[in-house]
């Protein structure tokens, strides 16, 4: 009788946890860099260029890698379209002030200009109504 091989699941992560730290480096910020990526996951500098080429020889590994490079293209994809959304908007508006608001999104989507810290700190002003006259007056 021949034993059942256990099909293998790309989308699920790793069991060993250096392995798919290998394979989340390499399929992104060490592309193409076995040795980096092992290093940044835990294996030894002087044993990393074996060690990465040998762990982009396993298929587990390899099919891991093809995965989240797959998923990280295609968010890529996601966020180029968005771009390019938002520079159809910016040529097309007739109100300068609807070009300016996506040009500013724009550039907040590609990282290139950080929130406002009086967008992220709402404030709160109390207001006082005074019911004899019907004025009213900042609490703060």
């Amino acid at each position: 009788m021949k034993k059942e091989e256990k099909k293998f699941d790309p989308r699920i992560p790793l069991s060993n946890e250096r392995r798919e730290m290998f394979c989340q480096y390499y399929s992104d910020e060490c592309w193409g860099k076995p040795a980096l990526a092992a290093q940044k996951a835990g294996y030894k500098p002087d044993s990393a260029q074996a060690t990465g080429r040998t762990l982009l020889k396993r298929s587990d590994v390899s099919e891991r890698i093809s995965f989240l490079r797959e998923l990280m293209l295609k968010g890529m994809t996601d966020k180029l379209w968005i771009a390019e959304q938002r520079r159809e908007i910016i040529g097309s508006a007739q109100k300068e002030s609807d070009r300016l608001s996506a040009l500013k999104d724009l550039e907040k989507g590609l990282g290139l200009l950080e929130e406002d810290t009086k967008d992220k700190e709402a404030k709160s002003i109390n207001v006082i109504f005074n019911m004899k006259d019907g004025t009213a007056e900042d609490g703060n």
